[in-house]
Order: structure tokens, then sequence, then C-alpha cells
């Protein structure tokens, strides 16, 4: 009887072990994937084109960015981008790095990270910027998608100060 006990507890821990193993290769799987597709996402950055965007987002996608903060729904991103007046200017370099990536279950992950573009606006002025970044994909219909993103870009609070305290004496 106690042998048989040691047997069945043995095989307990050996399934429990073998599950977890089971999970981290399916997770690690799972952050290359969005490795993968965030790097996808870079470049489709950098040609500001539609198809490609829509290619890499859900139906409902929507992004928080810009200075003031606003929405920004894949249906609006797509027209603008397909806009024939839409000044593009010109992405010069953009890399994310500090990239994480959790995965929450089979159709879930959020990546993190700190992007930083170099670019122009169409009349040649700098636009450039850096901040950090947070991506939301799911798993739809066997397909990994961002549903969600936002940005926060870097601010010099000094510079923001000095420019606050200029509105002020005015």
């Amino acid at each position: 009887m106690k042998r048989s006990m040691q047997i069945t507890i043995g095989l307990v821990i050996f399934a429990a072990l073998s599950s977890l193993a089971s999970a981290q290769s399916n997770n690690d799987e799972i952050v290359a994937r969005i490795m993968e597709l965030e790097a996808a996402h870079i470049e489709a950055s950098k040609k500001l084109n539609a198809d490609d965007f829509d290619r890499l987002a859900t139906d409902d996608f929507m992004f928080t960015a810009r200075v003031p903060a606003r929405i920004v729904t894949k249906a609006e991103n797509s027209a603008r981008l397909r806009d024939p007046n839409f000044k593009r200017g010109a992405i010069d370099s953009l890399v994310n790095d500090d990239v994480k990536v959790r995965v929450y279950n089979e159709s879930t992950a959020i990546s993190t990270g700190h992007w930083k573009r170099v670019s122009r606006d169409a009349a040649g002025k700098d636009t450039s910027m850096s901040g950090r970044f947070t991506h939301v994909w799911v798993k739809q219909n066997g397909r990994w998608l961002l549903a969600a993103a936002h940005y926060s870009p870097e601010i010099d609070l000094e510079k923001l100060k000095s420019a606050a305290s200029v509105t002020k004496k005015n």
C-alpha cells in the first residue's frame, strides 16, 4: 500500500512538472512570435503604409498617442494613411528596446518597451521623439493581432516649465 501511494504521488508530481514545462515552452513560442510581430510593426511604422498596419491589427484596434493625447481607431488611421493629401514626413530610423512580453494565456499577450524615432515632417522640420509603449496582442482565428497600443512620449520637463512660465507672463 505504501509503495503504491509513493508511485501515485510520484506520477502526480511528474504530470504537474510536465505540464509546467509544456506551458513554459508554449509561452516561449508566443514570446518569440510577438517579438517577430513587434519587428513587423516597426517596419510598417517606418513605411506609413495602411495595408501593412491593417494586416497587423484587429478590426477594432485603437491607439492612444500624440500630444495632446487622442484615441485613433484602425479605420481612422487607415483613412489618414490612404489620403492622397496626407503630408508624409520621413522616418529615418525607428527602434524599440527594453521590450518585454508577458503572456497571460493562449490568446493574450502584452508587450512593453522603449521606442526612439528619428524623423522629419513634410516641411523638413525635426520631429524626432522617444518614449514608452504598451501593446496588447490577441490571438484571433489562429493569428496574433494588435488590439490596442499606447505611446507616451518622453517630455523635457524643464522645457515644458519654461514654456509655461512664458505663457503665464503673456
